[in-house]
């Protein structure tokens, strides 16, 4: 129920163990944030609706999958 860690509009980039990390290796722009139902019983399991970077349909990916650069 916390608030969610990226906020609409950040540009974030998968981590390592994203299963779709080829999706978006260069980058996705967070459309929604808590866009479906959490489905996973773990920490960071938050969904979020991402449209890669030169794409023309979104994607959904956990937050655990996601982080930003500096």
């Amino acid at each position: 129920y916390r608030e969610p860690k990226y906020k609409n509009g950040t540009l974030v980039f998968p981590r390592s163990t994203c299963p779709s990390r080829h999706a978006f290796e260069r980058g996705a722009i967070v459309l929604e944030a808590g866009a479906a139902p959490v489905i996973s019983a773990c920490k960071g399991a938050k969904r979020y609706l991402l449209l890669p970077v030169g794409a023309p349909h979104g994607i959904l990916v956990e937050e655990r999958h996601l982080k930003t650069r500096k």
